[in-house]
């Protein structure tokens, strides 16, 4: 199963299905509220053959661009903004990683008491992955792996939105057991979204203490938190 999800994941990467697939279901969401208020379609509708399927392709990019963004803003609202912290803390511990100590040595106190010293630990673990691309296969590999990771937790962001729209939509009409069902399954989908950025934390912290090992036990080690 894992093979197949991460398959999928790379697929989806290629050809920035994360978008298209979110896309579609909000448009069909728009399309369907246009026919419910009885408005009256254009002289230029429908289009021929080949314009219609390159505007609906178009058309369902845009829409996918747009849920994405503002799903993604509602899955930070909601979830990222108070448990990145949480999740890059218990991997660190997890592994027994006395980076806290390290990056207390890099950066102002100031900003270390600030809630955002995991967010910098986490973009400094990025930039040297990124940075060790080039020469290094291994990590060519673990960065493939993190790829779906990263597709698929933007598929569910931006098809979660998808999913509230069509609530909106059905709420207007007075459809509520659909409503009920599409929060539900916005719901759902936002959760795992939300699994997948998890995974994709977790999985740069372990590569980062394959190429890092820790030099003391992290139990051994004050965390920043006690000084807040």
């Amino acid at each position: 199963m894992g093979s197949i999800l991460s398959r999928v994941g790379k697929f989806f990467h290629i050809f920035e299905l994360s978008y298209i697939i979110a896309g579609a279901i909000t448009l069909s969401a728009l399309v369907f509220f246009y026919i419910k208020l009885g408005l009256i379609f254009p002289d230029w509708f429908p289009f021929q053959q080949w314009e219609g399927i390159a505007i609906i392709i178009v058309a369902c990019y845009v829409c996918g661009l747009f849920s994405y963004v503002a799903g993604r803003s509602l899955s930070e609202i909601l979830l990222r903004w108070w448990t990145h912290q949480i999740i890059m803390s218990n991997a660190l511990k997890n592994h027994d990683i006395n980076e806290i100590e390290k990056i207390k040595n890099n950066f102002s106190q100031n900003i270390l008491k600030r809630k955002g010293h995991y967010d910098a630990l986490y973009r400094q673990m990025w930039c040297e992955m990124t940075h060790e691309i080039t020469g290094d296969q291994s990590t060519q590999h673990h960065f493939q792996n993190l790829i779906p990771y990263w597709s698929m937790s933007a598929t569910y962001d931006g098809v979660a939105f998808a999913f509230l729209a069509w609530a909106l939509v059905l709420m207007s009409t007075q459809y509520y057991l659909w409503v009920i069902i599409s929060l539900i399954a916005a719901v759902f989908t936002f959760h795992r979204g939300f699994i997948y950025y998890q995974n994709q934390i977790k999985d740069i912290v372990a590569y980062y203490t394959m190429k890092h090992p820790p030099l003391i036990p992290m139990n051994q080690v004050d965390s920043p938190l006690q000084d807040q």
